[in-house]
């Protein structure tokens, strides 16, 4: 069964508004410096609906979406995308884990490994930061070997095989 994202506004699309920041010393105009920064970032938040294509995620809870088994993605089809987004971030991930069972996390894009992550008790909030290529489609795939269910560990009756969750994603352009 597929699940999907929802699109919903996080954040307008921010793309190159200029920012005005100022550095200056304590009382010392002739010393100001001013130059123009462009955010250009857009967010969604992970929901019931997505116009991306994706697999092995569990259905929405309140924040967030769980990958469900071993291995989940999210296929964007960028000869769509105007603008053409570089980078693709998943903010504050988290992974299912205990003292005693950590998770690990690969990730790929069409096919070529990007990252390793490993989750923690003691680190268990990570940003996925991950470069777009420049094709026609983008097929991001996140392999998670130690999924488990809560169940098979004993903190609740949950029987789905857990891994990361995510929350929030934002592309850069």
């Amino acid at each position: 069964m597929k699940h999907k994202f929802a699109f919903v506004a996080v954040l307008p699309l921010l793309l190159s508004i200029p920012f005005l920041i100022s550095g200056c010393e304590k009382n010392s105009e002739e010393n100001k410096e001013e130059k123009v920064v462009s955010l250009n970032t857009s967010k969604f938040h992970m929901g019931e609906s997505s116009p991306y294509p994706v697999s092995g995620f569990s259905d929405f809870e309140r924040s967030h979406r769980w990958t469900e088994g071993t291995k989940a993605s999210i296929t964007l089809p960028l000869k769509d995308m105007e603008p053409r987004p570089s980078h693709i971030s998943f903010l504050n991930t988290e992974g299912f884990v205990t003292d005693s069972h950590k998770q690990d996390l690969i990730v790929k894009v069409n096919g070529e490994e990007v990252g390793r992550y490993v989750y923690t008790s003691n680190n268990n909030n990570q940003t996925i930061d991950i470069p777009l290529p420049k094709v026609d489609q983008a097929k991001i795939e996140f392999e998670i070997p130690n999924a488990v269910s809560p169940s098979d560990l004993g903190v609740s009756t949950d029987k789905r095989k857990l891994g990361i969750s995510f929350s929030e994603v934002q592309f850069r352009y």
